[in-house]
């Protein structure tokens, strides 16, 4: 083994860290052998490196840790996942994002975590974003709400919409997520509420109806 082999067992965290980072970064052979150990660390930032460090090995089993740190009851393992899930390709990451996105309750996170939606255009991003809209209530579903705007917003700049229908689309819904959520709203006669009713194009592409 090599010298930072032995020095992930160093009594000093800082010195394990660096030793940690200085294999992953020069791409050492002996960091295979020593993960497993460092995938159950009790320390966060621990697990996230070595999540980094088994993304270069195989994508698809850091892809399965990094779900379970996203989703785990402490909120320091989950803000651990989510700075190295930021870090990761968008298209690696989006689904594991969207679920993340799901479960997490606290706003200034969910923020964070739409962040990649805001500036990675997406054909799908918009329809699952909303679908986590139509499943929360405020003042989550207003955070969301915000975040496929940002989403609609980053394809219609992008160019990749070259369909006029697409286009209105994303524009229709970038305004209409301007207004407050309608759980936020006080409650109104069901004769004249809005009910939103998502299908799907015969291009498989979301559009929305609303009915008044």
């Amino acid at each position: 083994p090599s010298f930072l082999v032995g020095l992930l067992t160093d009594p000093t965290r800082s010195v394990r860290y660096a030793a940690l980072k200085a294999m992953i970064d020069g791409g050492s052979p002996d960091l295979e052998q020593a993960l497993p150990r460092l995938l159950a660390s009790d320390d966060p930032r621990f697990r996230t490196l070595a999540i980094q460090g088994l993304a270069n090995l195989d994508s698809e089993e850091a892809g399965v840790y990094l779900e379970l740190m996203l989703l785990d009851s402490d909120p320091a393992g989950r803000r651990a996942a989510l700075a190295v899930a930021l870090l990761m390709p968008f298209e690696q990451t989006r689904d594991l994002l969207l679920k993340y996105l799901a479960a997490e309750t606290d706003l200034s996170m969910i923020e964070r975590a739409g962040l990649p939606f805001k500036i990675n255009p997406d054909l799908n991003a918009p329809y699952r974003l909303l679908e986590l809209v139509d499943a929360s209530v405020s003042p989550k579903s207003d955070a969301l709400k915000s975040l496929a705007q940002g989403a609609c917003l980053a394809l219609e700049r992008s160019g990749l919409l070259k369909e006029k229908s697409f286009l209105t689309f994303c524009r229709f819904w970038a305004n209409i997520l301007k207004t407050p959520c309608p759980a936020s709203r006080p409650p109104r006669s069901s004769s004249s509420s809005a009910k939103i009713r998502f299908r799907r194009s015969p291009q498989s592409w979301p559009f929305f109806t609303v009915l008044i």
